[in-house]
């Protein structure tokens, strides 16, 4: 788990999200995961806003909250689905579609 956070913890870094200690902290327990809308953001050529559904979460892992996602304005939450696919998911399908534009705008970072 450790390994995890470490190679996370350089990798938000090396995007300029998160520093390693705030990744950290900022683990989202199953119990605290919420649908909204999401895309993957390890795959910008390709990114979409879709819904999360109640369904999906038991899926999710690895998950952390970020605030102010892509300078949004909006906290969201980062959750893998499966090991290739991330998922940034906002509240909403607005939210999400903001946060996907910022994305884009930041060249996919």
């Amino acid at each position: 788990m450790v390994r995890l956070l470490l190679v996370g913890g350089l990798l938000a870094l090396g995007h300029g999200l998160m520093p390693l200690a705030a990744l950290a902290e900022a683990a989202v327990p199953p119990s605290r995961l919420r649908p909204g809308w999401g895309f993957d953001w390890r795959h910008p050529d390709r990114s979409s806003c879709r819904e999360i559904t109640p369904a999906v979460l038991p899926y999710c892992s690895r998950c952390r909250e970020v605030p102010n996602a892509y300078d949004s304005g909006i906290d969201a939450q980062s959750c893998y689905l499966v090991p290739k696919f991330e998922y940034m998911i906002f509240p909403t399908a607005e939210g999400c579609e903001t946060g996907l534009g910022k994305f884009k705008a930041n060249g996919g970072h």
